[in-house]
């Protein structure tokens, strides 16, 4: 007699795997039902079950490799502002702002770009998108203006900041959309933010998408995104090496127990070393093979702290951070890579303008952002350095 199992062995045991792996998704989901309620979103569970997830709680999703900002206007399907006309959510008494159709801060613009525009995309935290000042008022429009004032008629720069966004949030949204906005140069404006990715375990760098690495990281990303096995797996993965890598830093009990929560208060070289050089290489090569210029600003800042170097609470003085001299030092490592690589440090200038003008110094508006007539001497900095490695085109 014809054994059944053994002729349909194969299929048993695909079926067997399957039922197994879903078993095991709906079982991580329901661990997630259980620790998150009724704030559950539809990314934290298993594909299979999200439909019930967004039909019962409607909770907004999010792109889950993003700093969440559940304040502000923000779309988490585009990883970018949500269009429109707003109020800030944070602090009503300052100016209004716009939102475009494409998300970022100021006007529209077109895309495809019009033939013989010369354009500019300045990449940044809230220092760049300026919520202090008024559309007309931010760095990047100031910069317009200047350069449109020298005679550069065909020049038109983009506000591509974010608040809270780092160098990992630039790099993806510069490989995912530089060839849509068609940029004939960028302009890089992250430390402070671009700091606190050494100590958060939610933004691997690792993620990144670049051109040499897309087919196998949109597999990897894919996975994790719908496979919670594959997800929880990766988390342990990371732990273990987060663990391994900054665990000799660790000495007190008090650093072991923020380690565990995902921050650390210290500064880890690997970071400055590897990856924030590799990421910016990695930016800078590939816009170098487009014949985009690339030009890195150092961010502004006018503060110290003394618990820590996160630079926004407690004792403000006119000294800078600590950790400016670590980035200053991965800067120059890209440097000595890449000969073409431009960089502008405006701190110490800034700094003693500000000492210059006393108490009254109207250039910060606190000891992280500027005011409309910080972002004026800043976009001169940044024209004028512009102008004289002579990045625009010759006709005016």
């Amino acid at each position: 007699m014809e054994n059944r199992f053994e002729k349909h062995k194969t299929m048993v045991i695909l079926l067997f795997f399957i039922f197994l792996l879903i078993s095991v998704e709906v079982v991580l989901s329901l661990s997630q039902f259980a620790r998150y309620k009724k704030d559950i979103k539809a990314y934290y569970v298993t594909p299979i079950l999200r439909p019930m997830v967004n039909f019962i709680f409607k909770n907004e999703d999010y792109v889950p490799r993003t700093l969440s900002m559940y304040t502000w206007p923000w779309d988490y399907k585009t990883d970018r502002a949500r269009p429109g006309h707003h109020i800030n959510p944070l602090e009503p008494t300052m100016p209004a702002f716009n939102i475009n159709s494409f998300g970022l801060r100021g006007k529209e613009f077109q895309i495809p770009k019009p033939k013989g525009t010369y354009r500019i995309v300045v990449y940044g935290g809230s220092s760049t998108f300026g919520s202090e000042s008024t559309d007309e008022e931010t760095y990047p429009a100031q910069l317009e203006k200047k350069l449109q004032h020298e005679g550069y008629k065909n020049v038109e720069v983009l506000n591509y900041g974010a608040h809270g966004k780092s160098l990992y949030w630039i790099a993806q949204q510069y490989f995912n959309e530089v060839e849509k906005i068609q940029p004939d140069l960028i302009v890089i404006n992250s430390i402070r933010n671009t700091f606190f990715d050494q100590l958060q375990r939610w933004t691997p760098y690792t993620d990144i998408v670049s051109p040499q690495k897309a087919i196998f990281l949109k597999t990897h990303l894919y996975l994790t995104d719908n496979f919670l096995f594959y997800r929880f797996l990766r988390k342990f993965i990371e732990k273990a090496q987060y663990t391994g890598n900054i665990k000799h830093y660790l000495k007190e009990k008090r650093d072991r127990d923020r380690a565990d929560g995902g921050q650390v208060n210290g500064i880890f070289p690997e970071f400055f070393e590897k990856t924030y050089p590799t990421a910016i290489g990695d930016i800078y090569v590939d816009a170098a093979k487009r014949g985009i210029g690339f030009m890195l600003v150092i961010e502004p800042i006018r503060c110290v702290e003394t618990d820590g170097a996160t630079c926004m609470w407690n004792n403000v003085t006119n000294k800078v951070p600590m950790y400016y001299d670590v980035f200053r030092g991965a800067i120059k490592k890209v440097q000595e890579k890449h000969k073409g690589l431009i960089v502008l440090d405006p701190v110490e200038d800034m700094i003693k303008l500000a000492d210059r003008q006393g108490e009254k110094q109207n250039i910060f508006y606190d000891v992280l952002h500027l005011t409309p007539q910080g972002n004026v001497v800043l976009s001169n900095l940044i024209a004028s350095r512009i102008m004289d490695e002579k990045l625009l085109p010759n006709s005016k």
